[in-house]
């Protein structure tokens, strides 16, 4: 009798548990559509700046292009994070029925009990029978422990299961975020230079400073940053220049606390314009630094 209060207590608790888990799955829930809130919010106030912050109509064009990208991003990401509700609802669902199915088993459990318990007291008269009927109701007990036993170790793996995927789109969730948010600031980080010079000029130096406290705030990453020359002067010395630019700004960015083993170099000279070379203008852009995220 003693056993069958334990084994009682235990399928109790596990119903507790689940019940706390699908509380858990509901809060977690709730922080989805928050973030979901957050997105709409954005996305409004990237709409309110494409109406009140353009005054040129080439100008207008251009922002109005920008902003229509990044929204159809955020909006992907809204959908993504949608889906991850909508499956975690599922869950929810799927617990709620299991924890209904584990109370039936414990009721059924009772019911065997009572019939058991009945059975003892009316059916039994000699001592010889009395042995032989608890033996075979300790052997019930056992296979029914053994049951017990699989279910819950069968439960525990499909908890683990679900809690590393979970883990994993939350991660890989976050993760689209902040290359969203690193790709945003890298678009903006022009850091250029004057003909055969490495020197960094205020400008850049601004634009590195906010990109070396996004990059902080991610460190899940590394990064490589790859300096380009134009075409005047020797190739060898372009590709050697180049390779000094790279370094010089990763070395700032240290400077301005970033880990150095988040950070490589390298310089690729004349490769890869973005401009043409026969104008001042082009040779400009070309004389460049950029950034590359690498998971």
């Amino acid at each position: 009798m003693a056993e069958m209060l334990k084994i009682q207590e235990e399928i109790k608790s596990q119903v507790e548990a689940k019940k706390a888990e699908a509380e858990r799955l509901a809060k977690e829930k709730a922080e989805e559509e928050q973030k979901m809130q957050d997105i709409f919010s954005i996305k409004e106030s990237l709409e309110n700046n494409l109406t009140s912050h353009l005054s040129s109509e080439k100008a207008l064009k251009e922002e109005k292009l920008a902003l229509e990208a990044k929204l159809a991003e955020m909006l992907k990401i809204q959908e993504e994070i949608k889906s991850q509700v909508e499956a975690k609802k599922a869950e929810a669902e799927r617990l709620a029925k299991e924890k209904a199915e584990e109370e039936q088993k414990m009721q059924d459990i009772f019911s065997i009990k009572e019939s058991l318990e009945n059975n003892l007291t009316s059916h039994l008269s000699s001592e010889k029978a009395l042995k032989e009927e608890k033996l075979a109701l300790e052997s019930k007990l056992a296979e029914m422990l053994k049951v017990q036993e699989e279910e819950k170790a069968k439960a525990e793996r499909l908890a683990k299961e679900k809690a590393d995927a979970e883990a994993k789109a939350k991660a890989e969730a976050e993760n689209k975020i902040a290359e969203k948010k690193l790709s945003d600031v890298f678009a903006l980080t022009h850091v250029a230079f004057k003909f055969n010079s490495m020197d960094l000029t205020d400008n850049s130096k601004k634009l590195l400073d906010r990109a070396a406290n996004t990059i902080k705030k991610y460190p899940q990453f590394t990064y490589i940053i790859k300096g380009y020359t134009d075409n005047r002067g020797r190739a060898e010395y372009n590709l050697k220049l180049s390779g000094q630019r790279a370094n010089k700004v990763r070395e700032y960015l240290i400077s301005q606390g970033v880990d150095a083993g988040l950070l490589t170099s390298k310089g690729f000279g004349e490769e890869n314009p973005i401009a043409s070379n026969d104008t001042a203008e082009g040779r400009k852009k070309n004389r460049r630094v950029v950034f590359e995220i690498v998971k």
